[in-house]
């Protein structure tokens, strides 16, 4: 894969997870705020604001990432983003809090582990290779590219569906095997 493949694949694979995980998050906000305030970090009143606001980031950052526009700011907003998840999830740990991450809402619950640290750190670095990538690059900025716009958003969707289709195994699984077998 050349370079520009290896940024189109790190810009619409960050993308994608952001779409699902702020998706997922909005479709129950009861939970994304009893998530919020799990963590123990602000008052329970501004639990639900503050999900909604984040998860809201998530998937306006995603889409910009689909489609290629201000693809260095918002790649390294997102950077940001997960660094400050990654942040939130040590703290947690420190404080020897039990709780689930919360990341893709009800569809995939999981307790904060080394899983969820490898998962969060992979897509911090390739938010960072997308920005050091740069505008110049494979985004809808240029419109000089040669990427078939089309072709990027397919790509983007099919990503987005992959991803679901495993959250929505693991959880079923999870369900089928509430012991871990």
């Amino acid at each position: 894969m050349d370079n520009q493949g290896a940024e189109l694949f790190a810009r619409l694979l960050v993308g994608s997870v952001l779409v699902l995980a702020g998706v997922m998050k909005l479709m129950s906000p009861k939970d994304l705020a009893r998530d919020v305030a799990a963590y123990r970090l602000v008052p329970l009143n501004i639990s639900l604001p503050l999900g909604i606001a984040l998860a809201a980031c998530e998937v306006g950052a995603g889409l910009l990432l689909w489609v290629g526009l201000w693809v260095a700011v918002v790649a390294g907003l997102s950077a940001v983003l997960l660094a400050t998840f990654l942040l939130v999830a040590l703290s947690a740990v420190a404080r020897k809090l039990n709780v689930n991450c919360g990341c893709f809402g009800l569809v995939y619950r999981q307790k904060i582990g080394k899983s969820v640290f490898a998962r969060d750190t992979l897509l911090m670095v390739l938010a960072l290779y997308t920005l050091q990538a740069g505008e110049d690059r494979i985004s809808l900025s240029t419109m000089g590219s040669t990427l078939d716009f089309g072709e990027a958003i397919y790509f983007g969707l099919g990503m987005l569906f992959l991803l679901a289709l495993v959250l929505m195994a693991k959880s079923m699984r999870s369900r089928a095997y509430p012991m871990g077998f």
